[in-house]
């Protein structure tokens, strides 16, 4: 039995074989393992590869969106510059409208208490009503009489030109319409030279303390033309554009400004009545009324 038990040379030779066999079976599979590993780096790597491409690629759009951005920022800004640009000239033409109304409330107002207190005080009240009216309606249109060479070279400017008259009694120049523009409110070449000639008069020494009211006028029922109408919705619009456009080219040949006003009346205050051609000519004018300087602001 010790004999069997004690180890003998072959015995151990054949336990090294088998532990020799059972540690290279061991790397070999560790071996696999890690070759396993290093595989699953190289995927990580090509994951990295693709993402970072497929960022890039967002970017690039995203830059192309932001330039094609900016650029219609630009146009817009653009843009709005001009409409700016528009509006501010519409608002100077306002602001003029807007100072000429009020200087005409005001005087309104003023003439309106001068009336109520000659009605209060007098003790005709018929007369006094039908006195203050005159007196009224003489402030408003005529106020200080025109001198004598004044009413002349008016007159003079009526016998020479077409189309023209003027009212002494009431101080007011009538031109016709037809005589004035050539359509909407464009200015004949002829209608220059008659407003120059007038713009002389009114700026001269014997007028100069006079203001001017500038009215524009269309004849009842009247209509916009149809080429027109994208430029003056209504008739009102028209006559004002017509009353401001004498008031532009008096101002440009030396008259001031603030001593001229303009109102629209569109069809409103006929002259004539009748609906014929030569009713149509006398309603559609350009009236320049004398009027007393505009009263102080208060």
């Amino acid at each position: 039995m010790k004999s069997l038990l004690r180890p003998n040379s072959l015995s151990i030779f054949l336990f090294g074989v088998i532990a020799l066999g059972i540690l290279t079976g061991c790397q070999s599979t560790g071996g696999g393992k890690g070759g396993s590993g290093f595989s699953g780096f190289g995927d990580l790597n090509k994951q990295a590869s693709e993402a970072d491409r497929e960022l890039k690629d967002k970017l690039d759009s995203a830059e192309q969106t932001l330039t094609q951005a900016k650029t219609q920022a630009d146009q817009a800004i653009a843009q709005a510059a001009q409409y700016q640009k528009q509006l501010e000239g519409q608002k100077d033409i306002q602001t003029l409208l807007q100072q000429r109304v009020d200087n005409l409330l005001r005087e309104n107002q003023q003439l309106h208490q001068e009336l109520t207190s000659v009605v209060m005080n007098a003790g005709d009240a018929e007369s006094a009503v039908n006195n203050a009216i005159q007196n009224v309606s003489s402030t408003v249109r005529v106020g200080p009489a025109i001198p004598d060479t004044v009413q002349k070279s008016l007159a003079a400017l009526a016998d020479h030109h077409s189309g023209v008259t003027f009212d002494s009694k009431e101080g007011v120049v009538r031109i016709t319409s037809a005589e004035l523009f050539s359509q909407g409110d464009e200015l004949r070449d002829e209608a220059r030279s008659t407003l120059k000639e007038l713009a002389g008069i009114l700026n001269s020494k014997d007028a100069e303390k006079f203001n001017y009211l500038i009215v524009a006028h269309a004849p009842p029922n009247a209509s916009v033309p149809r080429n027109l109408v994208t430029m003056y919705p209504t008739v009102w619009h028209m006559t004002a554009h017509q009353a401001i456009s004498v008031e532009q080219f008096l101002e440009e040949s030396g008259l001031s400004p603030i001593r001229v006003g303009v109102v629209s009346y569109a069809g409103q205050q006929p002259l004539v009545n009748g609906t014929d051609d030569a009713s149509m000519r006398t309603n559609s004018r350009v009236e320049i009324f004398f009027t007393p300087p505009d009263p102080p602001a208060k």
